[in-house]
């Protein structure tokens, strides 16, 4: 479900600080995974090795009880169609 509302603004002290770190990114894809309990989980794979801190990580969002199979992987095709990049700022 896509939502309506207006994007959350962000401070400028935020973005100041971020400008102030360093940023790093990747490309990403969403899979669809089964977890160990059977319920499908949305994971983040990474393309590249191109943020040294998360070479040995997985990034994954376990969904709401009753998400089906098929509709976890239809959340990962639109993620797929519109995220560009996962990036991690320190």
């Amino acid at each position: 479900m896509v939502s309506n509302s207006p994007p959350i603004p962000v401070s400028s002290k935020v973005m100041r600080d971020m400008a102030e770190k360093k940023t790093e990114r990747s490309n990403c894809r969403f899979t669809v995974q089964q977890a160990s309990d059977g319920k499908p989980v949305l994971v983040v794979q990474l393309f590249q090795e191109t943020i040294p801190m998360l070479r040995q990580v997985l990034f994954g969002f376990d969904l709401l009880g009753g998400t089906r199979f098929e509709d976890a992987k239809k959340l990962a095709e639109m993620l797929n169609e519109h995220v560009l990049d996962l990036f991690v700022t320190n």
